[in-house]
């Protein structure tokens, strides 16, 4: 009798630590769906406001698809200020992740902001197709200004002609460098490259060798870095092939046991240049470390102007016209009121800011020994200021989707809607509040008196 009672209490006892894993894992679960939905939602530039409707679509397929896990995607709190909630907490540990490894990084370079008024001329290179289309249609250009009474003398001027030639020719070659060095995953090494060869190409032009050599010396001193970086460029995209005199003493012997071992030369051969250091023997320390100052170097700023052409996109005409002016009149997350976004959470912040805890007890000692030591005024204070947020965000979306958000009952709605009203609707209030009893009582009287137009605005 004992052994099966004892049996009955341990198979209870199971099926309860079950019950208790499988809600754990479920809520871990919609939590983690939160995060991954609030990501897609960031990284296609989706509003924050986009997570209901998600939510809402979800709700609407379990019903249909798998009703029994309707509650399972209701779990999944996904409203504007939760996905906001998510996608700081992803950036905060993103840049958290990028302060660790910095922190070991074996070398690195910082890009800095190139001046305006380079990247402003840089933007006529656009002009080249222009000049060709130009260029190809003068026959019809031409006639279409005789059929309009227009002077065409320039088009039989052959100086002209060439020199027109000579632009459509130079900007193209430069619209074809400016695209070279574009994109992504470039290294530095194959932009010198790119470089180098344009220089070549432009030495043809002999009638316009002033303008040429202009131009060359216009790259030379906006690349001047590659000069001095050329033996290091060549050592490391011609490393089996560089001479063994050029390379400096203490990188010599390493380069011999480079160009001598034939697995490595068939797997420079398979991958290329820029993945062919990831395969380097840590044996090569000092080719390894030229390896990493090479490859750290920013051959292009593509993936930075990427992110501002995403962000110039994400900027809608409404967004255009909110100022410091508009955030100033809004209270924190207008306008919805989330309950710990209140006054002690500010000053809470400020104690905190700056400091570091080992543990999650000391983060609780020092919110305790906090609250413990605020003064009976700050309470006091923080108290009388929530009438005023509530007014605020009230008058910038209606005192309803307030009480429906804080899930207020008629009582309190009657007795918060005091802080809303002013004016003759506030008096009117305090001299009949006594006979008012119910929220409809109050609606109804409210239109009788002030009309449809003031009731509305509730």
């Amino acid at each position: 009798m004992r052994q099966e009672n004892l049996k009955e209490f341990k198979l209870g006892m199971k099926k309860q630590q079950f019950m208790f894993t499988k809600v754990s894992q479920e809520s871990e679960a919609a939590v983690h769906a939160s995060y991954v939905l609030s990501e897609m939602i960031a990284k296609h530039s989706k509003p924050f406001t986009e997570g209901d409707f998600i939510k809402e679509c979800l709700i609407k397929a379990a019903e249909i698809v798998c009703p029994g896990s309707v509650k399972t995607f209701q779990a999944i709190y996904l409203s504007r200020n939760t996905v906001v909630e998510r996608v700081t907490d992803m950036a905060r540990n993103l840049n958290d992740q990028i302060k660790e490894k910095s922190s070991c990084f074996e070398a690195f370079s910082i890009a800095c902001d190139e001046s305006l008024s380079y990247y402003t001329e840089v933007r006529w290179l656009s002009c080249s197709k222009v000049l060709k289309q130009f260029w190809d249609l003068k026959e019809e250009i031409c006639q279409f200004l005789i059929n309009k009474n227009q002077d065409i003398t320039l088009f039989s001027d052959q100086v002209w002609l060439q020199d027109f030639s000579f632009m459509v020719d130079i900007t193209k070659h430069l619209s074809d460098l400016n695209l070279k060095l574009q994109g992504k995953d470039q290294i530095i090494t194959n932009m010198c490259d790119q470089v180098n060869a344009f220089k070549c190409e432009t030495a043809s032009y002999q009638k316009y060798a002033e303008k040429i050599l202009s131009l060359r010396n216009e790259f030379e001193t906006r690349f001047s870095d590659f000069k001095s970086l050329e033996g290091k460029f060549t050592l490391f995209s011609s490393i089996f092939s560089i001479n063994i005199e050029s390379v400096p003493n203490h990188m010599q012997m390493e380069v011999i046991d480079i160009q001598c071992d034939s697995d490595l030369k068939a797997k420079f051969i398979e991958v290329g240049v820029s993945e062919f250091y990831k395969y380097l023997p840590a044996r090569f320390e000092n080719t390894r470390k030229l390896a990493y100052e090479i490859m750290s170097m920013f051959g292009s700023t593509y993936r930075c102007e990427q992110l501002f052409s995403l962000m110039k996109g994400n900027k809608s005409p409404i967004r255009s016209r909110i100022t410091d002016v508009h955030l100033g009149t809004h209270p924190a997350y207008s306008p919805d009121l989330v309950p710990s976004d209140n006054f002690f959470f500010g000053l809470l912040k400020k104690e905190l800011k700056g400091k570091r805890f080992d543990s999650d007890e000391d983060v609780q000692k020092v919110v305790q020994d906090f609250f413990h030591t605020l003064p009976k005024s700050a309470y006091k204070e923080g108290i009388y200021k929530l009438p005023e947020r509530w007014r605020r965000c009230i008058e910038s979306q209606g005192y309803e989707r307030v009480a429906n958000h804080n899930q207020w009952d008629e009582t309190l709605c009657l007795a918060n809607v005091y802080f809303y009203l002013t004016g003759t609707a506030l008096e009117w209030f305090e001299n009949n509040k006594e006979s008012i009893l119910t929220w409809t009582e109050f609606m109804l009287q409210l239109e009788n008196v002030f009309g449809k137009k003031e009731s509305s605005r509730l």
